[in-house]
């Protein structure tokens, strides 16, 4: 049972996790070649990939210093309450990606580019998310739930009706749901 209760607490999550990408640096740092006689990381950039992991794991463990801050009694109701609100966050962004994902789809089918519907060049394995023809409409949703409209490329009344939907329930919609969820749960724990 304290087994358990140990590993089900969040604070020693994080120590762990920062433990293992701490060993994922230092493995990577490490330049021994494995049985075959290459790198066991030859097609990453080794030079960097250290640097990465290390950093990820300096950062989890600054963010442990939030444990220690949360033993004073203003402090640790902010501590708590940032805590539950990644739990939140974590199912409004569940919300957030049908949506999303949804959107992609309304503006993929409301443009007139016929680049969309013969593509000159297919998409890889090696392509990125962004060189990707296919995946361009969901990137252009996201940025247009961030601010970035896009307004001067759109070529149909289509498109328009689209950004207008995109605006009220991506940007006003969620936000301000998103606001009252993590106000509720400052209230509940408040």
């Amino acid at each position: 049972e304290s087994v358990r209760n140990y590993f089900m607490d969040v604070w020693n999550i994080l120590d762990w996790v920062s433990f293992v990408i701490f060993i994922m640096g230092f493995a990577a740092k490490d330049n021994h070649p494995n049985a075959s006689g290459t790198l066991w990381l030859d097609s990453v950039d080794r030079g960097y990939l250290w640097y990465y992991w290390y950093s990820i794991s300096l950062c989890l463990q600054w963010l442990r210093l939030l444990r220690v801050l949360s033993f004073d009694k203003q402090m640790g109701v902010l501590v708590i309450t940032i805590q539950k609100m990644f739990f939140d966050i974590f199912r409004f962004g569940l919300i957030f990606i049908c949506l999303w994902v949804g959107f992609g789809f309304l503006m993929r089918g409301s443009t007139n580019d016929p680049e969309l519907y013969h593509p000159t060049s297919n998409c890889t394995f090696e392509d990125t998310a962004v060189d990707c023809w296919q995946s361009m409409f969901f990137i252009r949703v996201f940025l247009q739930t961030m601010g970035e409209f896009f307004h001067d490329s759109m070529q149909t009344d289509a498109e328009v009706v689209a950004l207008f939907l995109i605006i009220i329930v991506m940007n006003i919609l969620l936000l301000n749901l998103l606001i009252a969820i993590m106000s509720s749960t400052y209230d509940d724990i408040r």
